[in-house]
């Protein structure tokens, strides 16, 4: 069961960011929290709900979630209202794209490549992740 402070900085993150994040991914954020996974080959950090170094969790901006957002969306090609849940560490980001309504993102996790800028499908939700977690995701996007 999720702590109240995990919750709150959940929805918290949510309030800030203007949408909703997709369902098996908050799932995943009140139960396992942040992690380091494997996709495409590459090592992934997933950004935490609530900064490791936040000496108050629920305090708007402690999200790396939302961080690393604002920090993304200022980047020259970073789509439009697409949420960065993930880095590789070279500028790469693992992201969830907004639905039609942007009231909400869709259930499809997607790599960011910056320097194309490009995004490539990795899972249709993020539960799949899951299921395969820590092992490599077939590469999808064609060379």
């Amino acid at each position: 069961m999720a702590s109240d402070t995990v919750s709150a900085s959940v929805d918290e993150a949510e309030a800030t960011l203007g949408t909703r994040l997709p369902e098996s991914f908050r799932r995943y954020l009140l139960k396992d929290g942040p992690a380091e996974i494997d996709i495409l080959g590459l090592s992934w950090d997933l950004n935490p709900i609530i900064a490791a170094n936040s000496i108050e969790p629920s305090r708007v901006g402690s999200s790396a979630i939302v961080a690393e957002t604002m920090n993304a969306r200022e980047c020259d090609g970073f789509p439009n209202g697409a949420v960065a849940v993930g880095s590789d560490g070279s500028g790469n980001c693992l992201v969830f794209l907004p639905t039609d309504r942007h009231l909400a993102l869709g259930d499809a996790l997607y790599v960011w490549w910056h320097e194309g800028p490009e995004l490539e499908l990795v899972a249709n939700d993020f539960s799949e992740v899951l299921q395969r977690s820590n092992k490599s995701l077939e590469r999808t996007r064609e060379r």
